[in-house]
């Protein structure tokens, strides 16, 4: 293949993953459920560093209330809560985010939030 097909097509894909973590930032509100729990995020992102808050609350009405902050990568997000929880994932093309929620006690759980 000549060499500037090659860059062409390196250039378009690029571009298209641009595109992807453009179109989806963390800015928002997001929600996940499992374990018995509902979780609520309410996100800010600015250039690669993003804050919020999120709400985990239980079936039995029990709810606490993490603020947290972190960065993005492209489509990797990394965050964390003071006391020691924290959160490693990837922003999907379809807008999702998913990843692992690790405690502080050593608990990882997978997790998948969508904007809504």
């Amino acid at each position: 293949m000549p060499r500037t097909l090659l860059t062409g097509i390196a250039l378009a894909a690029l571009l298209s993953l641009a595109s992807v973590s453009l179109a989806c930032d963390l800015n928002g509100t997001w929600h996940a459920s499992g374990m018995g729990a509902s979780i609520e995020i309410k996100a800010i992102q600015q250039g690669n560093a993003f804050s919020g808050v999120a709400y985990v609350s239980t079936g039995s009405g029990q709810r606490s209330t993490y603020h947290f902050k972190g960065t993005v990568a492209g489509s990797r997000v990394e965050g964390s809560h003071h006391e020691g929880h924290s959160f490693s994932g990837t922003l999907t093309p379809d807008c999702r985010l998913k990843g692992t929620f690790n405690t502080r006690f050593g608990h990882r759980v997978p997790v998948t939030l969508t904007r809504g």
